[in-house]
């Protein structure tokens, strides 16, 4: 019998089910992050992350959301502190540190538009700004509720959101970014000991951090597969299904052992 186990996060009222990252998930990520600092291309990876460990209930995760499933995951793979190294100090933040400042209730924006009442959430995309306030107003758009007809958005896809926000006849989409903005300035990290760096809900600091915490040292993730390979016998279908924590937790208890075996006995 093979059972797909998966972890519950929690976001809000929403229930968020993810799976474990395997061996070779790891392996594949840390490869995918290797010389990438383009914002486009880091959000295709973590965008594919996402998708590879989210059980799909047909909804798509907004931006929140993601910050949090990828903080979680985070914490289930490498461990719940941070470990960072500035200014010839080693540093720790805590992973729950982070989560704790993120992830609390969404507060819907109601905005009247004539006769009708639209509901505004958050938008899904890592970085917004001023260069893509129509695609921010698409995917952030939760409903409208009208006397006559009452529209759920949720499972639309954004072609078909942007279709029907078009025939609104004069949203002012400028107005509505703008409360976005201002609805969820205050969702941030402060790590005051690092020239009080901060980690936004709607720039590229969150990019930016997800790279370097997800980062690991590839030759680490290679000298583990030898030794999983050689001293463990694992092969390629171990590899792509034991999670990654359990396969570190594994050598580490063969190497105490290995380690017992050699230390003299003393009568």
């Amino acid at each position: 019998m093979k059972l797909d186990f998966t972890y519950d996060i929690q976001v809000g009222e929403r229930i968020i089910k993810v799976k474990e990252l395997s061996f070779t998930d790891v392996k594949n990520l840390c490869k995918s992050l290797m010389f990438r600092s383009d914002l486009n291309e880091l959000k295709d990876v973590f965008n594919k992350l996402i998708s590879g460990v989210c059980v799909e209930n047909g909804e798509q995760l907004n931006i929140l959301e993601k910050i949090v499933v990828l903080l979680n995951l985070r914490g289930l793979t490498f461990g719940k502190d941070i470990n960072i190294s500035y200014n010839r100090h080693n540093i720790t933040i805590q992973n729950d540190a982070i989560l704790a400042a993120f992830n609390k209730p969404i507060n819907v924006i109601e905005f009247m538009h004539g006769d009708a009442i639209i509901e505004f959430g958050l938008p899904h995309n890592f970085v917004i700004n001023q260069n893509n306030i129509a695609n921010t107003v698409y995917e952030s758009i939760i409903s409208i509720k009208s006397p006559i007809y009452d529209l759920n958005f949720n499972k639309l896809t954004e072609k078909e959101k942007e279709t029907i926000i078009n025939e609104l006849p004069g949203l002012p989409f400028n107005e509505i970014y703008r409360l976005i903005c201002a609805q969820y300035e205050n969702y941030k990290f402060t790590v005051s000991i690092i020239d009080n760096t901060s980690l936004f809900l709607f720039d590229e600091s969150f990019l930016i951090f997800f790279k370097y915490i997800f980062d690991a040292n590839y030759q680490d993730v290679l000298d583990l597969e030898f030794a999983l390979r050689r001293f463990l016998h694992f092969n390629i279908v171990d590899l792509d299904h034991t999670p990654f924590p359990e396969c570190r937790i594994m050598f580490i208890k063969f190497d105490k052992e290995s380690q017992q075996k050699k230390e003299p006995n003393v009568e």
